[in-house]
Order: structure tokens, then C-alpha cells, then sequence
């Protein structure tokens, strides 16, 4: 699969780093070797360095992308001839239950892998994960094509533990086809506000009907427990998730209650699903979601999403901003990264897979976008896309022409994002009021905060 894009499941599977919190600070490896000098950086078509060597490179994903990164691997393998990659692919949850465990037995991979969630600043900050800037400064990682405010999404407290290998904004995924096909004028690509937005949706609600199996069909997916969503929608408010110095929200019981209501009041219109139908068919994904089998006509997902979801459906599929807020937007840019174990023999070779990942025209062409569209500006306009990759980098670069610097995720916001879901799923259900579960989640938040 490509990055999660339901809390739900993330969160479940990040909850395992708590592992990390037990453990002390994690010593670099006694054989790890410093980045070689500047003026000594080597093209990316050349081999390294290193003779019979081995790194382990674990990843998430589906039976397309283990094949994909299997080629990939073949010929970083034959660029660098010496070099062999131990690959690892699993599921998502695999991934983040395997890394906690083995980074806690001083047994992680050599390659770490991570998404804008918020897992990376767990390991930073227990120093399970190698800062990269001397090898950039060095050039053995060459980012000065990258722009800048993507190269800030891999730091934690001033230092660089990750560079992206794909990237997208947060957006709203839309069925055109199935719109046009039901008669239906399709959305803007901005929308100055959330009322504005749901003035749209209502439009859609009262032509879209049922769908082939009879049943009804909501304008919206149920996205209140999304904290990418959420703080797309802070952001415009001038606030974030949390503040400077990590020691409580960056935003007020007063926000999150609007936030919610917000939902809540969508779902009494029917613009969204109830909560029955949100807790059976909001969990699957992809061909078997609820967009595919259209129970609902947009979802907010990463933008590199599209390209799976698109080959999975006959229906046109777009995307479009998320709402703003008096024509300010926030939308998150989101990805994978790589970074290098603190605990690898190996360090270098790792930097020169993040290098060639970064800059190798040819293998940028085999990957193909796989994981969201690749940050090297230059190389960019060398690429040839497919019309998903085309709409995602045009979404994207909107984004990234607006968005602000994004706010650091803590370690342990894992815990607070899964009673954030538990909470909106007692309201949802009825069970107790919004005002009650958000005095639940910022009792809950101002414990882990404190540890």
C-alpha cells in the first residue's frame, strides 16, 4: 500500500514505536564510517566505494510495488558492484511493528523508512536514526535541487534525518467521472472556505441518489479523525497541532469542538455517511473502499494516492485543493523518506541509495513516481508521467507555491491521535457528547505531554 491514509490504521501501527520510550539513546555503531570529504563525491552513476558488503532495506507495500522495488534494488545493486541489498517488504502494519522491536533489540535495518505521520522524531530523539547533514554538506547526498521548504519536512530540532523519495499534499480525491456520468457539475479547485465547500456538497447530495447495489451515496467521506485533515484546517486559523516547545496543543478545546461539530453537523445533511456505514466500509481501502464502490464521491487523501486508486477504478478521478479559510489554504505535504540506522555497519552505502534515489535519472525513471512524485526540480521537468503523476505533481506544486513551514509532530502523539479516534467514535455513535470527548482527549493529551 501506498502511505495510510486512515488514522485508524496508522495510528495502530505507530503505537507500536512506544516500544522506543523504554529504551536508552542508541550509540552509533562502533564500525560506522564518517561521510568522505567534500570534492571526493562521486556522480550517481558510479559505483561505490565498497566491496561485499550488505544493508538491509525494509518497505511497506502491495505485490506491484514489491516487484517495482525489487528492480529498483537490482540495478543499485549493479550500479554499485560489491553491494548487496537484503530486502524486507511487508505490509504497513508489518513495518511498524517489526522496526520498534528491532531498533529496541539494537537489531534494526540499515535503511529506515518513514512518512509525514510523525514516526521519524520518535527514533530522532531516542538517537535510533543518523543525522544526514554532513553528508550533505559534503555533497554525498546532493539535495541542491530540492527545494527548500521540502528539505525542512526531514528535520527534528535543526538537523536532517531524512530525505524524501516521493512527496505530495494533502487533497481531495473527487470521482469526475461518476459525477458527469449522474449529471452533476463537478467541484472547483479551490473552495475559499469550508462553507462554501459544503454549499457544493449540498448541490450533490440532492441530485447524486443510490448507487448500482440501491444504496445511498453521500457527496463525503467521514475524514473527522484524520489529523492530517485536521491540521490542514487549523493552519489557515494561524494554528497547529501542537505548540513550540511540545508541551500542549497549539490549539483549544473551543477548535476541536468545531472541528467535530463540523462533521457532525455534515452527517445529520447526509453529506457524510452515518456512523454504522463509516465503521464497516470506511475501513477498506483501495478497489474495495468506499469511493470504488461509490458510496461516496471524495475522500481527502495524500495526492499519490490518485495512481492506485485510478488503476483500480474505470471512473475519472481528480483532485482538488482541500477547503480553506478566507482563501487561506493549509493542505500538509506528506510522503516517504529515507534514513539511515544509527546502528548500521554501513552508513555510506545507505547514503549513496538516498543519493541515487535523489538524483539517478535512470533509476528515477524505473521508480516512476511509486511512492509520490520525486522532489529533484531539475529532473522533474526530464520526466515523462502518466495523467495521474501529472495531476498529483500539478496539486502538489500548488501547494507548495502557498504552504507554511509545518509544525513538528512530537513523539508520542500516536496515544493522543488514537483517543482522538475513540472519542469521535463515542460521539458518532451517540454515546456522549462533543463537548465531554473533548475534555476526555485533552485530559488523555496533557498525561502523555507530561511524560
Amino acid at each position: 500500500m501506498l502511505i495510510k491514509k486512515r488514522v485508524s490504521a496508522a495510528l495502530t501501527a505507530f503505537m507500536m514505536t512506544g516500544v522506543l520510550a523504554a529504551c536508552s539513546s542508541a550509540p552509533a555503531a562502533s564500525g560506522t564510517s564518517k561521510p568522505e570529504a567534500a570534492g571526493e563525491v562521486k556522480k550517481a552513476d558510479q559505483p561505490a566505494a565498497v566491496k561485499n558488503v550488505e544493508i538491509r532495506f525494509p518497505w511497506w507495500g502491495n505485490v506491484a510495488r514489491h516487484e517495482k522495488y525489487n528492480k529498483l534494488m537490482d540495478m543499485f545493486e549493479k550500479k554499485n558492484p560489491g553491494v548487496k541489498v537484503i530486502r524486507e517488504p511487508g505490509s504497513f502494519p508489518d513495518y511498524w511493528q517489526k522496526l520498534p522491536t528491532q531498533t529496541a533489540g539494537g537489531n534494526p535495518p540499515d535503511v529506515l523508512m518513514f512518512t509525514t505521520i510523525g514516526q521519524m522524531p520518535e527514533y530522532a530523539a531516542k538517537g535510533a536514526i543518523l543525522p544526514l547533514d554532513d553528508y550533505i554538506k559534503s555533497g554525498k547526498i546532493d539535495v541542491s535541487n530540492f527545494p527548500k521548504n521540502v528539505l525542512e519536512l526531514g528535520k527534528y530540532n535543526g538537523k536532517t534525518y531524512m530525505i524524501t523519495k516521493g512527496l505530495a499534499a494533502q487533497a481531495m480525491m473527487v470521482n469526475v467521472g461518476y459525477l458527469k456520468e449522474k449529471g452533476i457539475e463537478p467541484p472547483k479547485n479551490e473552495y475559499a472556505s469550508w462553507d462554501e465547500f459544503i454549499a457544493y456538497l449540498r448541490q450533490v447530495k440532492a441530485k447524486i441518489g443510490k448507487n448500482e447495489q440501491g444504496k445511498d451515496i453521500y457527496p463525503l467521506i467521514d475524514d473527522a479523525t484524520d489529523d492530517i485533515s485536521f491540521e490542514s484546517w487549523l493552519r489557515p486559523k494561524g494554528k497547529n497541532l501542537f505548540s513550540d516547545d511540545g508541551k500542549s496543543f497549539g490549539f483549544t478545546k473551543a477548535d476541536l469542538i468545531d472541528w467535530f461539530n463540523l462533521w457532525q453537523g455534515m452527517k445529520k445533511e447526509g453529506l457524510i455517511p452515518p456512523a454504522e456505514a463509516t465503521a464497516e466500509e470506511g475501513k477498506l481501502d483501495w478497489e474495495q473502499g468506499m469511493v470504488a464502490k461509490h458510496r461516496v464521491i471524495m475522500d481527502p487523501r495524500p495526492g499519490n494516492h490518485l495512481k492506485v486508486m485510478q488503476a483500480a477504478m474505470k471512473d475519472q478521478l481528480t483532485l482538488i485543493r482541500m477547503p480553506g479559510e478566507n482563501g487561506k489554504f493549509g493542505e500538509l505535504l506528506t510522503g516517504a523518506f529515507l534514513g539511515i540506522s544509527a546502528k548500521s555497519k554501513n552508513p555510506d552505502v545507505v547514503a549513496k541509495l538516498i543519493d541515487t534515489w535523489s538524483n539517478d535519472l535512470e533509476f528515477i525513471q524505473l521508480y516512476e513516481h511509486e511512492h509520490g512524485i520525486i522532489q529533484n526540480e531539475k529532473i522533474l521537468k526530464e520526466l515523462k508521467m502518466d495523467p495521474s503523476d501529472q495531476i498529483t505533481t500539478k496539486n502538489m506544486q500548488e501547494v507548495i507555491k502557498t504552504t507554511t513551514p509545518q509544525a513538528q509532530r512530537l513523539p508520542g502523539m500516536a496515544g493522543i491521535f488514537d483517543q482522538i479516534k475513540k472519542s469521535y467514535d463515542e460521539v458518532n455513535f451517540g454515546k456522549t457528547s462533543v463537548e465531554k470527548a473533548v475534555d476526555t482527549i485533552f485530559a488523555e493529551a496533557e498525561r502523555i505531554m507530561k511524560k
